[in-house]
């Protein structure tokens, strides 16, 4: 509004100034010379620098768009900061907002994800991955070149060999996990194969800006791989790695490439065949007194992965005190149940906020009844909020379209908490920011990411020195902590939430009815357990105004049973969006 007023204040003096050099010249054409001087005088002098400065900032504020920009345009994100609530712009916010493009919100109802959101390519409709075709381009030129160096030939120069990024693999909301490490590989293939003429450049960042701020949707759905810079690996990493592993890595990875069957989506692969291979040819390359590629690589890992959450962490609207005082919890499709009394063990008292994380693969996972990870969540945040309230913790649930969102914060977040088989918490996991605190819990049932942190990966992030000593009173060696031997039986009747009263010093809830009711994008109890904060004022709104404030519509939805909510129909949209207590502006 500022600038509106400034822009019209200027024009409308540049049209002053003009006038007055007209009647300048109309005087000295009917020869008032006296008079022309003294106007000119006061025109030309008295207003030059008020002139220069209005120009200056005219061409500065009002001829360009209203947006802020960045020197660096690979990083340039259109920001406009606002509070949200993510349940709110799901069902009002449509892009334009006073002029300015707004950043879109990275929470989403799992409507959002069935209908509007760009579906993933099948992994069988894609080109053959660029590791593969790095990879035989890799083991031709090496068998090229030892053959001229046998025949006592001088080994020629090769023509260059570049490939770039498969779009889909940038765009894959859904596996984000697989394709970093799919991109790393291939950079790496490239890296050690430079000499051989090999060169790979992913440029994924071309698609940011229709994913991060699409005027046709109200939400982001950017991957964190999208935001990964094209120089992957460090020289000093790259050099780490024997050429003959990737020779033998490569080769296994074309033979399983050529031979099994794929899984359609990578949502759920926590390994990768060249950068982490899986636990027999890991055993193997250690038993050969080597290191898989994974842990030569892991300093370029992490830094880049830090990079990136700084970058993006400003477009995530993150609670204030997160970074120093806050918990995020994250749940996929893949995660198992642990019991909410584990997470009490470890999460101290002194915690500001709680946010637990669904995926939207979690989402598609959920309607597809092929896990009950949405679920999984409701029952969390609401523990959380039985537990918590006497401490005065907000708590926080939502779906996130964006792993660029949620893996920035998992990264920043002070206390990062993964449940068993989580697939989306073992990179930014590895890559925590100093000071930070990380549990991984691993479930010997479920084998998805059991293990994941063993051959020597754990050990050489340990060994890197990346928690700067001194910063505060978590050292390398405690920086992730396994969790083991976890819990993973449900709650007891008399735990499960709503059932007995809260603290002594807040009145016990409402008693949930056996039909739970739904309020547009939440899961609420009609008697008022559940409300909801007036976003950017940080104040709560009147509960009796609050059917009034909201276009909230009442709708009936599946029945409670035995403390677990029925899957939703088609369409709905549960409570993954439920923002309990809003965080500060």
């Amino acid at each position: 509004d500022h600038l509106s007023v400034l822009c019209i204040e200027a024009y409308i003096y540049f049209i002053s100034i003009g006038v007055r050099l007209e009647l300048v010249t109309i005087m000295m054409k009917n020869r008032k010379l006296q008079k022309a001087k003294e106007w000119y005088r006061q025109t030309s002098r008295r207003k030059v620098v008020s002139i220069t400065v209005l120009i200056f900032m005219y061409a500065t504020f009002c001829g360009i768009p209203n947006e802020l920009s960045s020197t660096d345009k690979d990083r340039s994100l259109q920001i406009k900061q606002l509070n949200n609530d993510p349940s709110i712009l799901s069902d009002t916010y449509s892009g334009e907002k006073d002029g300015w493009c707004c950043t879109n919100t990275p929470y989403i109802l799992i409507s959002d994800i069935l209908e509007t959101m760009p579906p993933v390519v099948a992994v069988s409709e894609r080109n053959p991955p660029t590791h593969i075709q790095l990879c035989k381009e890799y083991i031709y030129r090496s068998e090229v070149e030892d053959t001229e160096e046998s025949n006592g030939n001088e080994s020629s120069s090769m023509a260059t060999f570049r490939i770039t990024e498969d779009e889909s693999v940038c765009t894959d909301w859904e596996a984000p996990h697989y394709s970093v490490l799919s991109m790393f590989a291939s950079s790496l293939v490239a890296a050690v194969g430079k000499d051989l003429g090999l060169r790979y450049k992913h440029n994924c960042r071309q698609h940011i800006q229709n994913m991060h701020n699409n005027p046709n949707l109200h939400y982001d759905y950017t991957p964190v791989q999208a935001l990964l810079p094209d120089n992957l690996i460090s020289k000093t990493d790259a050099e780490k790695v024997r050429p003959e592993l990737i020779n033998k890595l490569c080769k296994n990875c074309i033979w399983d490439y050529e031979n099994i069957q794929e899984l359609e989506f990578k949502s759920g692969v926590t390994h990768h065949c060249l950068v982490m291979p899986e636990i027999d040819i890991a055993q193997e390359i250690q038993d050969e007194n080597d290191e898989i590629p994974l842990v030569s690589i892991l300093s370029s890992i992490i830094d880049r992965m830090r990079h990136m959450a700084d970058d993006w962490i400003v477009t995530t609207d993150h609670p204030k005190g997160e970074t120093d005082t806050g918990v995020i919890i994250a749940v996929d499709e893949k995660s198992s149940f642990m019991n909410p009394k584990e997470y009490d063990k470890i999460i101290p008292e002194a915690v500001t906020t709680i946010q637990v994380f669904a995926s939207a693969s979690c989402g598609i996972a959920h309607v597809q009844e092929k896990s009950d990870c949405i679920e999984h969540g409701r029952i969390l945040k609401r523990y959380f909020q039985r537990t918590r309230a006497q401490y005065g913790t907000k708590v926080r649930y939502d779906v996130v379209g964006s792993s660029a969102a949620s893996f920035s914060r998992l990264i920043e977040g002070r206390i990062t908490i993964c449940p068993p088989g989580t697939v989306m918490c073992l990179l930014p996991a590895l890559a925590k920011k100093a000071g930070k605190k990380a549990y991984i819990a691993e479930d010997q049932e479920n084998a998805v990411t059991y293990h994941w942190f063993e051959n020597h990966v754990l050990e050489e992030r340990k060994n890197l020195r990346f928690q700067e000593v001194g910063y505060d009173a978590i050292p390398d060696d405690g920086y992730l902590d396994i969790i083991s031997n976890v819990d993973t039986s449900p709650l007891e009747p008399e735990d499960e939430p709503n059932t007995e009263a809260g603290p002594v010093s807040e009145p016990a809830p409402a008693e949930e009815p056996e039909t739970v009711v739904e309020y547009n994008g939440r899961i609420g109890d009609p008697t008022g357990g559940d409300l909801e904060y007036e976003p950017g004022t940080g104040a709560e709104p009147d509960p009796e105004s609050e059917s009034e404030s909201t276009s909230a519509v009442e709708e009936p939805q599946t029945a409670e049973i035995t403390g677990r909510i029925g899957a939703l129909n088609e369409g709905a949209q549960g409570d993954e969006h439920e923002s309990l207590i809003q965080s500060e502006s």
